[in-house]
């Protein structure tokens, strides 16, 4: 279950969190619990932990503080495959989802098993 406490305290001992850390108090926790909301929209709660939410949060971050970064996250969330300007080409995973640290999805498709059972309607 999301605990910002739990997912701030994380992130004050994780290297590389600056920018997160800058942040004021208040937008801090928005931007936990933001992250918390991005992820509990593709993955079950029960595979959201503090690490996740966390890294997730730090992703966000980076996203907002690195312009390029931004950008880069815009043009794919607008649908594009693939994008290029001034002989750089950035093509995105289709398989991805939109919006998800690469970090967390490579933890949370480790921590998925590879069938589920459901019942059909």
């Amino acid at each position: 279950m999301y605990n910002f406490t739990e997912v701030d305290a994380y992130l004050n001992q994780l290297s590389g969190a600056d920018d997160y850390l800058q942040l004021p108090y208040s937008e801090r926790e928005k931007l936990a619990f933001t992250a918390y909301e991005t992820l509990a929209m593709h993955y079950r709660e029960n595979l959201l932990t503090t690490r996740v939410v966390a890294l997730q949060a730090l992703y966000m971050t980076e996203g907002t503080t690195n312009e390029e970064t931004a950008a880069l996250r815009s043009i794919r969330a607008a649908g594009a495959k693939s994008y290029s300007i001034e002989g750089v080409a950035v093509t995105f995973d289709d398989n991805a989802p939109t919006g998800i640290s690469p970090a967390v999805v490579a933890i949370l498709q480790n921590a998925s098993p590879g069938a589920y059972v459901g019942r059909l309607i």
